[in-house]
């Protein structure tokens, strides 16, 4: 796509930038594109990114409001680009344009993921092993990798790459592919999984299948999760925990371990994200407001972020 404005140059590298941390980014360049058009109608001269030039392009769109925030994290996520490089650049603050989120994890405590996984293994169809070693696989996938069930349940044979102790995704949430790579103890599960109960199957097979090698069904993973909290003494209610609360779980605690260990954020957010497989940063960064009320001792490391810094960045 070409740009002609006075950011020509500068969206187009940003445009590579993203694409480069794996998101796809096409409907955020057409959205670009709009703006470019609006820098040259309006004729902009100044190749610095003001808050009057943000707030006047996106209020030219008689839209609703969820879609003007959504116009409003991209030109975000320019300004801060642009930022790195000059910071006169305004950063559009996070909730310029609120709405309002209904956004909800429960995030399982340590001893509740001990409990939960010791159970799968002594007390949970002990007399069906292979029944057993799918269930504790499966749920040591969603809470180690952060999948979603449709993802896993989704996994063919030729999906794994034994090599690179990876497993591609085909065909995720928001219409792309990515690639899951396992730390040594997962794969390790999966290896032995897949040597004791998939002999009988063709590398075009689900990895995970009930009688007649039939695609497991994910209600059957639900109703099995309820019986195993029951045997891990997790109460569940209207607030959780649910089968999903695994994939927020990884997100917070990936989260955590990158503050500790004195990660740059805005590095590792993007890489998070892409992992997880969110269509842009705005779905990740709600997991630094959890790990922010979660770990107190840690919050004014996480404040280092610059979307907690906005007001200061635009000289408010």
């Amino acid at each position: 796509m070409n740009y002609n404005g006075i950011f020509k140059e500068k969206i187009e590298a940003f445009i590579l930038e993203k694409r480069s941390l794996g998101y796809k980014y096409i409907r955020e360049e057409e959205i670009m594109k709009e703006f470019d058009k609006y820098t040259i109608k309006e004729n902009v001269t100044s190749n610095i990114l003001s808050k009057n030039l943000i707030i006047d392009w996106i209020d030219t769109h008689n839209v609703k409001l969820i879609t003007k925030k959504h116009y409003g994290d991209i030109m975000r996520e320019f300004g801060k680009y642009l930022f790195k490089f000059d910071n006169s650049s305004f950063i559009l603050p996070n909730k310029y344009y609120p709405i309002k989120s209904d956004f909800k994890a429960y995030i399982y405590s340590t001893d509740e993921l001990n409990r939960f996984f010791k159970s799968i293994k002594t007390n949970f169809m002990v007399d069906n092993i292979q029944k057993q070693s799918l269930y504790y696989l499966i749920f040591q996938l969603l809470y180690t990798t952060g999948m979603r069930v449709t993802e896993i349940l989704t996994i063919k044979i030729n999906n794994i790459d034994f090599n690179n102790k990876s497993i591609l995704l085909e065909d995720c949430k928001n219409g792309n592919e990515r690639i899951i790579y396992l730390k040594e103890s997962i794969f390790n599960l999966v290896v032995d999984y897949h040597n004791k109960y998939n002999n009988n199957k063709n590398i075009d097979n689900y990895f995970f299948t009930i009688k007649n090698n039939k695609q497991l069904n994910r209600n059957l993973v639900y109703s099995n999760f309820r019986k195993i909290l029951i045997l891990s003494d997790i109460v569940h209610n209207e607030f959780g925990p649910r089968v999903h609360d695994f994939r927020h779980t990884m997100a917070v605690y990936s989260f955590k371990n990158a503050v500790d260990n004195n990660y740059d954020l805005l590095t590792f957010l993007p890489i998070l994200s892409a992992y997880l497989g969110h269509k842009d940063i705005y779905a990740t960064e709600k997991y630094l407001h959890l790990v922010s009320d979660m770990y107190p001792d840690i919050r004014s490391k996480i404040e280092s972020y610059d979307s907690f810094k906005v007001k200061e960045f635009n000289n408010e």
